[in-house]
């Protein structure tokens, strides 16, 4: 049995929406490849952090470190884990100075795209 939705007179079954979402995430990317938009779109978020004022909530948030006792085993990874693995793969070692200027920082994400061919 389908699933199906009704909205004014309309009826959507699960595989439309599921077709329409598709379409739409395609139409985001325009044929890009998923993980390098993924990527870039980390860098460019990073950037924004940084330039916020220190007292931001994001801020705060971004800088907090839990102190409660970890579990055992492999520690998650953190979504800061994985951008700074992407900006290392791109060799730049400053990055907090190049993430408080826009231009820089737009360098460093056209760098990023060449490197991950987006």
């Amino acid at each position: 049995m389908i699933n199906t939705f009704s909205s004014s007179a309309v009826v959507f079954c699960a595989c439309d929406i599921i077709v329409l979402f598709r379409n739409g995430i395609h139409d985001i990317l325009k044929g890009k490849i998923i993980i390098g938009f993924i990527k870039k779109q980390r860098l460019n978020w990073l950037g924004h952090v940084e330039r916020m004022a220190e007292d931001n909530i994001v801020q705060k948030i971004q800088r907090w470190k839990p102190m409660p006792k970890r579990p055992t085993g492999r520690p998650k990874t953190r979504w800061q884990d994985d951008v700074l693995e992407d900006i290392m793969s791109i060799n730049i070692s400053n990055w907090k100075k190049v993430a408080q200027n826009r231009d820089s920082l737009k360098k460093l994400v056209e760098q990023a795209r060449n490197l991950y061919r987006l």
